[in-house]
This record gives C-alpha cells, structure tokens and sequence, in this order.
C-alpha cells in the first residue's frame, strides 16, 4: 500500500526498526535499568525473524547496530538511547537517506 501511495504522489520512503537493548550484550548499567523491566527475549527474536522475511523495500533494520558493544552503555533503559547513540543512529540513518537521492 505504501508504495502505491509513494507511486502515485512521487515520493520516497524508508521504514527503521529502531536499535533494542535486547540485541546486544549488556553492561552493568544496562542491567541495572531493565531490573524492574520484564524482559522476553525469545518472543522479540520471533517477531524480528519475521520482520527481516517480510519486510517491504525501503526497510532498514536498526535494532542490532550495537550488537558488538559489550563495553559501553547505549541505553538507557529498555527502550531509549544515550545522546552518544542518538549520534550513532543519525549518522546510520542519514548514509542511508543517501543511498535513495
């Protein structure tokens, strides 16, 4: 449907799964924050494994792009990113815009 719509009005997308804490090792800190955070990793590795299969064009998968960071805090809790991330995630997030000019 998406692309339909960008067909039709002459514009281009792009759909980012955001970065997870639950896709790297986590430090002491990381820790610390998801203590009183249930935390399921066996379902979010099922709904990541079909998100990858079925995604349409224009996807871009963010969530491991700390996966090999074992020494430094990105999160700061389950969800959201330290400013250091942010600059990570920018800067991923702005070499792909280019790759679509």
């Amino acid at each position: 449907m998406i692309q339909k719509i960008a067909d039709e009005y002459n514009f281009r997308y792009l759909f980012i799964w955001q970065p997870t804490i639950f896709n790297k090792p986590l430090t002491a800190d990381e820790k610390s924050s998801l203590r009183d955070i249930p935390v399921d990793n066996d379902i979010y590795k099922s709904i990541t494994t079909d998100v990858d299969k079925l995604a349409p064009s224009g996807f871009i998968d963010l969530s491991g792009i700390f996966q090999d960071e074992s020494r430094q805090s990105y999160f700061v809790d389950n969800c959201h990113i330290t400013p250091t991330a942010n600059g990570i995630v920018a800067n991923k997030i702005s070499e792909e815009i280019l790759k679509i000019q």
